[in-house]
């Protein structure tokens, strides 16, 4: 079965450390540096954070994450996105060799995007794009899972 990585715990345990402020340092020590591995393939393309995710980070405002942790939690987020991989794999017939990163975008930048790592596919779903739609977030895991 594809692996899913919740990297939003780490940016959830970021938020509610620092009281939903910006702190660069903290997020980099409670969210950047536990994920490098995770979002390495993503970072590499450097398309969704052109004026640097430094930048972007000072930019977004942090307030609305408390709310989008809570629907997530609502929603039963990752154990939804495990479900809609349990499907696909019974559609195809065979297990995917995939690492599905669950993140936040700062800004919502991307919904969703696969990218090819040593030969692996990492899919990645932004938890923040479009934030109020659960089925959503079903099509665009289910689209990028297509993509493996």
């Amino acid at each position: 079965m594809a692996e899913v990585i919740n990297l939003a715990e780490g940016f959830k345990k970021f938020c509610e450390n620092s009281g939903y402020e910006h702190n660069w340092e903290e997020f980099k020590k409670l969210y950047l540096d536990p994920n490098k591995k995770n979002l390495e393939p993503l970072l590499k393309l450097n398309f969704l954070w052109k004026a640097g995710i430094k930048s972007l980070f000072k930019k977004t405002s942090l307030s609305p994450y408390k709310a989008i942790f809570k629907r997530l939690d609502d929603w039963e987020y990752p154990e939804r996105v495990l479900e809609t991989v349990r499907k696909s794999e019974a559609a195809v017939g065979r297990k995917i060799p995939a690492r599905i990163n669950l993140f936040f975008t700062l800004g919502g930048v991307v919904d969703g995007v696969t990218v090819y790592h040593d030969g692996i596919p990492h899919i990645y779903i932004g938890l923040d794009y479009p934030e109020d739609r659960q089925e959503y977030f079903d099509l665009v895991a289910a689209h990028e899972i297509g993509h493996a």
